[in-house]
């Protein structure tokens, strides 16, 4: 059995590799988790909710709201990590269930070196994408509609409505008392750097892909072929053909049109 993370940020082209492993045969969540999302990609983020619940309520604990507003204390997430420790345990458990599994969150960088000891021989791929593109498209989607859709889409994360009450309490709070960082390009790409060299700290003498996401969109045979040599999965056409076909022009222009 073999554990599958993508380490990625926000608006880096994730949804591509998460259907991509998707389709090559790694169990990535429930067909209804997938989907989930279209307000940000057309056809879904291919996110597993349940690793998303696990992740966020493990981030809100240790005092952030698991996007870019804030970057969370070691100190606080493994104290977080700590109080969650059951439902770590308990969410792993639920879908490890297939040879090949995993899941794609944006922000289980900040969480996945508390958690590595759990998995089955963890595989990570690091993707990776212009620090400028990333900022530009954050700045883009935080003034436009579907970033409120998508704080609906985190507000649902959390069952309890005390937590969703303080959540927004939260954001608002930190939103005007930071001077919108979220349309600060500079801020947003010292985050995107620092997020990446966490990544990078972490995974060395790690079993770890490195890819870019300018490669899987424009080499992604290429691509796809160096992923299911690194994961050791047998060549299978068809499987091989699904995700290459997902990289399709239509999903690829959605994505540039949010850019």
């Amino acid at each position: 059995m073999k554990t599958v993370v993508p380490l990625c940020v926000l608006r880096s082209g994730s949804t591509v590799l998460s259907g991509i492993l998707h389709y090559l045969g790694v169990s990535m969540g429930k067909k209804s988790d997938l989907i989930k999302g279209q307000h940000v990609n057309k056809y879904g983020c291919f996110e597993n909710q349940d690793f998303l619940r696990l992740s966020h309520k493990i981030l809100y604990d240790a005092g952030s709201l698991g996007i870019y507003f804030d970057y969370p204390s070691e100190s606080k997430i493994k104290q977080s990590v700590e109080k969650n420790w059951v439902r770590v345990q308990e969410t792993i458990a639920r879908n490890r269930k297939e040879p090949y599994w995993g899941w794609k969150d944006p922000s289980s960088f900040h969480i996945i070196h508390y958690i590595d000891s759990l998995l089955d021989d963890p595989h990570y791929i690091i993707l990776k994408r212009d620090v400028k593109q990333i900022a530009n498209s954050v700045m883009k989607i935080s003034v436009q509609t579907n970033f409120y859709s998508s704080f609906k889409h985190e507000l649902g994360l959390f069952d309890n409505y005390i937590y969703r009450i303080y959540l927004v309490i939260r954001l608002l709070s930190k939103y005007f008392a930071t001077g919108r960082q979220l349309e600060n390009e500079k801020f947003l790409e010292q985050i995107i750097v620092k997020s990446y060299l966490k990544m990078e700290k972490f995974t060395r003498n790690k079993k770890c892909l490195v890819i870019t996401f300018d490669d899987l969109i424009n080499k992604s045979e290429k691509t796809i072929k160096q992923i299911t040599k690194f994961l050791g999965m047998k060549r299978n056409t068809d499987t091989f053909e699904k995700a290459l076909n997902f990289v399709h022009p239509e999903l690829v222009n959605f994505q540039k049109s949010n850019q």
